[in-house]
């Protein structure tokens, strides 16, 4: 499975383009906290690991390759918006993605 971290760590925005997603944010008062394409990828593992919300929730939590894979620098950003970009809320996640 490591390769599949590996590409969707350099392939996701190719794979999820934000065009995409964008008739899920039809108001244009902004965008969601979580880009679509980590959510994107997020979803893909979780398929592919065969794990519940929950623990697709916790996975991308804790477990490095996943936050790689899903865009997620941790507590290194370097910008105040980036941190709060950065930050995916297992519970908020799971709104998200359902």
């Amino acid at each position: 499975m490591g390769g599949v971290f590996a590409f969707l760590a350099a392939h996701r925005w190719e794979l999820f383009d934000e065009e995409l997603f964008a008739d899920l944010f039809p108001s244009g008062r902004g965008w969601p906290s979580v880009p679509a394409d980590a959510v994107a990828t997020v979803i893909v593992l979780q398929a592919l690991h065969g794990l519940s919300d929950r623990d697709a929730a916790g996975a991308v939590t804790f477990d490095l390759r996943w936050k790689a894979a899903a865009g997620r620098r941790g507590d290194a950003a370097t910008s105040r918006g980036q941190r709060g970009a950065d930050r995916l809320d297992p519970e908020g996640l799971l709104v998200l993605v359902m």
